[in-house]
């Protein structure tokens, strides 16, 4: 674990709990810029802290999932294998033969620690988070504020949607990409649907994916793009065509 690691995984727990400094912001775009991988791992994170978070919305216990543990491990050796690789080894280089293999644990063994300390810090947030709102009692209201604002929750209206179906929808802006909010009635049981967010050059980002049930769906989806990158969320259906979509106001 070197200097730079911690600092890294301090930025990303500070970053899924809204509490970066103008500075910090700066300094965790220059990592995102230098790391093509920080996005996705964020929003892996901060897929976790919704989850943990919407047992306010389900009427589940306020204790975290049983299985929570076994889902970061879990999670952090996924990240870990697909990322370790191209991280390159840490400190000088290495001779050719074995050298070579020591370097690739090394490298992979450098990825698992920050995702590891990454990871355990979404963990906390999230479950501090619940712990806060169960015992504010829903007494403090989210942040309020134009499109973009950080954790602020902005509705949004969905056009052409499925058939006999109600969407109700919102989306919040985070430091480490755009979560959607849906709550849909009235959809074919079994029928399975994908959310895609839309930039502002027309280039998709997969979000997510819901099943049509005979109750109300109630979904948190994200994706690793800046709210003030989005143009447009669709849902579409299994065969690509578009079920319904939704225009988002420009930011800024």
């Amino acid at each position: 674990m070197t200097p730079g690691d911690d600092r890294r995984a301090e930025l990303l727990g500070a970053a899924l709990g809204g509490d970066l400094s103008d500075a910090e912001q700066r300094e965790l775009e220059l990592l995102r810029q230098a790391d093509p991988h920080l996005d996705a791992e964020l929003a892996a994170l901060g897929s976790l802290a919704s989850t943990l978070a919407q047992t306010r919305h389900t009427g589940r216990s306020d204790a975290p999932p049983a299985d929570l543990g076994a889902r970061v491990s879990a999670m952090v050796e996924a990240a870990a294998a697909e990322t370790g690789s191209d991280r390159g080894p840490i400190g000088g280089g290495t001779p050719a033969g074995r050298d070579d293999e020591l370097a690739a644990r090394r490298r992979a063994r450098g990825g698992r620690v920050y995702l590891g300390r990454a990871a355990a810090a979404v963990v906390l947030v999230a479950a501090g988070a619940i712990g806060a709102l169960a015992a504010q009692q829903w007494t403090q209201a989210p942040p309020d504020g134009p499109p973009g604002t950080l954790g602020a929750v902005e509705p949004i209206a969905f056009t052409g949607q499925p058939e006999q179906s109600e969407i109700t929808a919102h989306v919040v802006a985070h430091t480490w990409g755009t979560e959607t909010l849906l709550e849909i009635d009235g959809l074919r049981e079994g029928e399975s649907f994908d959310v895609t967010l839309v930039d502002l050059e027309g280039n998709t980002i997969s979000s997510g994916s819901f099943i049509g049930t005979a109750v109300t769906v109630e979904c948190a989806v994200n994706a690793a793009i800046l709210r003030e990158e989005v143009a447009q969320i669709r849902i579409t259906s299994v065969d690509g065509s578009v079920a319904a979509a939704a225009e988002l106001p420009r930011v800024g």
